[in-house]
This record gives structure tokens, sequence and C-alpha cells, in this order.
């Protein structure tokens, strides 16, 4: 195990297509708490990462509030998608730590056996960047909550 892994975890999102507008998306129960407590909790029983940074945006206080203080808060001014929000949490990271793995705190089936094999492997493999996909057969019926994920093409090699 590494103890220069920082886990950032992605949760400024506003919640739009979860018709919800007085909640941020990942205070949203799933489970009787709230989505990000699932993968906080994933996060702690890996080992990996003593304190994540959490990522927030315009509803930080509701977020900060509900989590509490175990947690380096990162607030992202504009919402710019999800390379943005990793980039405002460069000058905070850069030269304390060796690896940065990235979370999104709306997947709270994200589990602990997860994390560490992404780690793991990150770790052995000596890449510059690993990442973890799904195969998705296709987007009918349960599947269809996926359309809207980012995707990565695969071909024969």
């Amino acid at each position: 195990m590494s103890n220069n892994i920082q886990i950032i975890v992605l949760a400024g999102g506003q919640g739009k297509r979860m018709n919800n507008q007085d909640l941020p998306k990942v205070l949203v129960p799933f489970k009787g708490k709230p989505i990000i407590s699932h993968l906080l909790s994933a996060i702690k029983d890996s080992g990996y990462c003593e304190k994540p940074v959490i990522v927030v945006g315009p509803k930080a206080d509701q977020l900060k509030a509900a989590l509490g203080p175990s947690y380096q808060y990162i607030f992202q001014p504009e919402q710019l998608g999800t390379g943005n929000a990793v980039l405002v949490c460069r000058e905070e990271l850069v030269g304390k730590v060796e690896d940065v793995m990235i979370l999104y705190g709306d997947h709270p089936l994200v589990t602990a056996g997860m994390i560490e094999k992404l780690a793991d492997t990150h770790l052995q493999s000596g890449n510059v960047m690993t990442m973890a996909t799904v195969k998705v057969s296709d987007f009918s019926g349960w599947r269809q909550a996926f359309f809207d994920f980012g995707r990565i093409i695969r071909d024969e090699r």
C-alpha cells in the first residue's frame, strides 16, 4: 500500500438530472444514507487514503455540514466539467503526492476492493495513468442509466 495516493472525490454536481434542486446530487439518499457516504466508506475501508479531497461546488456549505471535518474540501468556482474539477486541485496537491485517484461522489457501488485493485494495478504497472472501465453490452433496460456516462471505445488492441 502506498501512503502517497491522494483520492479526489468529485462532488460539485448540482443534481439537475435528479430533479432535486434543494440537495446536492451526492447528498441524495441511497439505501438510507447520502450517495457519497457509500463511496467515502469504501475509501476508508480500502486504507489507501486517510483524508480524501472532496471537490465541492455551489452548495459547498451544505455538503460540508453533512460530511463533517474529516475531509479536505476544494471549491470549484465554476462548473466547467470533470477536467476542471480535477484542475482546481492541482495547486493544492502538486509536489505533495505521487499518485492521484479520481472517483465520482455519485457512484455508491464502488467498493473498497475495487479501489484496492485499481491502486495496486496502477502502482505495480508503473504507468502514468490507469483507468477502470466497465463493459456494457447495450443501453436497454436497467443499463439505460449508463447512456450518458463517458465512453471508452475499444478496438482489437
